[in-house]
C-alpha cells in the first residue's frame, strides 16, 4: 500500500502542474493507522506521541481524523532511530568499561554439558 505512495524527494523535485503537485502532496498523506504500522507502534501510542507534538499532523476542520506525512513520519523514524543506536552504543562502552565482557563463562557453562 505504501509502496504506491510518491517519494517526498519525487514530488519537490519534478515539474508538476500545481494540480499535480497538489495530488502527488495528498498521496503522501497518511492515516494515524498507517503512520502507527511504519513505527511498529500502537495507533493509540502514536496519539499520544501526536499529542506530546513529536510528529507534525494536520486535522481537517471537516473532519476528526488526523493526518500525517510520509516525510514527517520517515524523519521521526530515522531521528529515533539515531537516537537508539546512541543509546546502545553507549551502553556498550559502558559494559566494556565495567569489564563485562572480560568474564570467563566456561565454568558456568560446564554444569550444563552432559
Amino acid at each position: 500500500m505504501l509502496s504506491s505512495l510518491a517519494s517526498p524527494s519525487s514530488v519537490t523535485d519534478s515539474h508538476l502542474h500545481p494540480e499535480q503537485a497538489a495530488l502527488a502532496q495528498q498521496a503522501q498523506r497518511l492515516t494515524t493507522g498507517q503512520a502507527a504500522h511504519i513505527l511498529g507502534v500502537s495507533q493509540r501510542t502514536l496519539t499520544r506521541m501526536l499529542d506530546r507534538g513529536l510528529i507534525p499532523y494536520s486535522r481537517p476542520q471537516t473532519q476528526g481524523y488526523r493526518f500525517l506525512y510520509l516525510e514527517d513520519v520517515l524523519a521521526y523514524k530515522r531521528q529515533r532511530d539515531q537516537e537508539t543506536r546512541r543509546n546502545l552504543e553507549g551502553m556498550r562502552e559502558s559494559a566494556a568499561q565495567a569489564g563485562s565482557y572480560d568474564v570467563d563463562y566456561s565454568q558456568y557453562l560446564s554444569q550444563f554439558k552432559d
